[in-house]
This record gives structure tokens, sequence and C-alpha cells, in this order.
């Protein structure tokens, strides 16, 4: 399985940002900008969890489902519902 790391947080009026780097398993490396909207995080955990283990617990949820799922160099993570329909009920018991 690949591995998500979160490099940095960065908290902007509407949410945050992050500079995530992916890890797949044939070594290929990628990096992203991706934005998580206060909305998202409050829906995803009722504001029980960290921003910062949201995204990461989001974007594993997205591996976990799509595996070969090419990602966007720039993507918010509201995206993430179009890619697995079922995550806003899904996370939220998950997390």
């Amino acid at each position: 399985m690949a591995e998500i790391d979160v490099k940095t947080e960065l908290e902007e009026s509407r949410g945050w940002s992050y500079l995530v780097e992916v890890r797949r398993e044939d070594g290929s490396v990628s990096s992203h900008k991706v934005t998580l909207a206060w909305v998202d995080h409050d829906l995803w955990t009722g504001g029980s969890v960290a921003p910062s283990r949201t995204i990461e617990a989001v974007l594993k949820f997205v591996m976990t489902h799509l595996p070969e799922q090419g990602w966007p160099p720039k993507f918010d993570a509201a995206r993430a519902r179009r890619w697995v329909p079922q995550i806003d009920r899904e996370l939220r018991t998950a997390l």
C-alpha cells in the first residue's frame, strides 16, 4: 500500500492547505497541494479530529478504494466524493 506523508499544514481563511507526498509501492513519488475546507472537516469529524489527521484519513481512504487513482497536483479534499461517493458515510465511522 502507498504511504501518505503530510509535509506541511497552513491555516487559511476557509480551512487548511497541505503539501502531501505519496510514495507508491512501485517506488514512484508524487507531491500534491491539498486543501481541506472547514465545512468538510466538520462533516467528516464533527471537529473531534485534528485537520492533519483528517486529510491523511481522507487520502488513505481514497487510496484504499482506488489504489491506481492518479491525483492532480492540486485539489480540494471534497473531490474525494467524486472518486469514492460513499466517503461521507464511511469516513465518519472510521474516524
